[in-house]
């Protein structure tokens, strides 16, 4: 029995997104990063027990800068071994283990910073960064709130904050902060993507395109804004508005399995199946975990009479 195209709309309107946050997950490299300023001085001035632990803390501190974050955390260890009261060590290794993807290292090693220095804003707002990489968005959204209470022109941890609001669907929290990142931070790309996805929710969609495509013009290279603009295209029906933002999205990223299915869920609603079922099967392709590009393709499949292919 052929689903009637009406029903295919209804259901696949439901079902054809999870938008990107302030932060994917598909990458967190989740894109996750949050923003952050390293220095070699968060904690305070508690000396080095020893010339060798300064030696190591600094070689561990510059080969973070270099982004030789293998290196960096054996550094940052030995420095520790033989300095553990040095909370300036604790929280650029922190940084490293998230930026190796190593998440519960990274949040425990955020929480011994906190321990010896409780006014650290940076040691609150890297454990509140690990933990948005460990899903626990509750808890990152309080120690991102500390980090703020301590510091509060700390811009880094407002945009994080307004992602982790997003997280937990507190949209209009999240404007309310990203809004403020942007007034500290005019040139943050991210703060605007975070104001315009939480726009999006709370229907102010004028405002959600403004703050998009300024995202986008600020920093060309994240991607969710990218993504989030063809959202709001779809939830605005304009689908050929959608389908070229996702094309474009596509040009940038080939590998993004999202701008895929979501070109796919426009060019359905604009009555083009073949080229939808393109367009999701390679959403497929990249990530066969995408669940609801699977659905979006089984559902064109019934709408045009074809059988679903097992």
């Amino acid at each position: 029995m052929i689903m009637k195209q009406t029903t295919l709309f209804a259901i696949v309107f439901a079902l054809f997104l999870m938008p990107c946050l302030a932060q994917e997950k598909q990458t967190q490299t989740k894109t996750v990063k949050t923003v952050t300023v390293l220095s070699s001085n968060v904690c305070g001035a508690v000396k080095f027990q020893s010339d060798e632990a300064h030696k190591y803390f600094n070689q561990g501190f510059q080969l973070s800068r270099e982004r030789r974050f293998e290196e960096s955390a054996k550094a940052l260890e030995q420095a520790i071994a033989l300095n553990p009261e040095k909370c300036d060590a604790f929280v650029i290794l922190s940084y490293v283990y998230r930026e190796l993807g190593r998440y519960s290292d990274a949040a425990n090693r955020a929480q011994k910073a906190i321990k010896l220095a409780p006014n650290s804003s940076m040691a609150y707002h890297n454990y509140g960064s690990a933990l948005m990489h460990l899903n626990r968005y509750a808890e990152a959204a309080k120690s991102f709130e500390t980090a703020i209470e301590l510091h509060p022109q700390r811009k880094q941890s407002q945009v994080s904050l307004s992602w982790a609001y997003l997280e937990l669907n507190r949209f209009q929290e999240a404007a309310d902060m990203a809004k403020e990142a942007i007034e500290l931070f005019p040139t943050s790309g991210m703060a605007h993507n975070n104001y315009g996805y939480a726009q999006i929710h709370l229907k102010q969609y004028s405002e959600a395109e403004t703050y998009l495509k300024k995202a986008i013009e600020l920093d060309p290279k994240i991607r969710q804004s990218y993504v989030n603009l063809s959202f709001l295209y779809l939830q605005m029906e304009r689908f050929e508005d959608a389908a070229e933002q996702a094309r474009i999205t596509i040009q940038y990223f080939p590998q993004h399995a999202m701008a895929y299915n979501n070109l796919g869920y426009a060019l359905t609603r604009m009555g083009k199946y073949d080229e939808a079922i393109v367009a999701l099967k390679k959403a497929l392709e990249i990530d066969p975990t995408l669940e609801k590009a699977r659905v979006n393709l089984a559902l064109v499949y019934q709408s045009t009479g074809q059988n679903v292919p097992q």
